[in-house]
């Protein structure tokens, strides 16, 4: 199973990705963990923007990842947008594969 854990507030957050969906073959897991990294790996790569996140901090390492940021003052309802836009990807895995994602959304 997958586990991505979301914490967030206005102007920083953390997310996490730990585990692996345990599939095989065309339609199983394999396809969910590329897809998760996938969604992992947009996220990071936004956090690369100097104008909307003061700080970023962040690991891609296979079965264990995570992202920790600061939001720049000011820049909250965009870097939001483009954070959510990430976070979608990460729910609408669970939806689509419930057996093998689950979401945690703490605040």
């Amino acid at each position: 199973m997958v586990t991505v854990t979301i914490k967030k507030s206005e102007n920083k957050g953390k997310v996490s990705v730990v585990g692996h969906a345990g599939g095989r073959g065309r339609d199983g897991g394999d396809i969910v963990c590329a897809a998760a990294s996938t969604v992992m790996t947009m996220l990071c790569q936004n956090l690369e923007d100097e104008v909307l996140f003061s700080y970023r901090k962040y690991n891609l390492a296979e079965g264990n990842s995570f992202a920790r940021y600061h939001v720049n003052e000011g820049y909250e309802a965009v870097a939001n947008r483009v954070l959510e836009g990430c976070l979608l990807g990460f729910r609408m895995l669970a939806y689509s594969y419930p057996e093998c994602v689950r979401v945690i959304e703490e605040n």
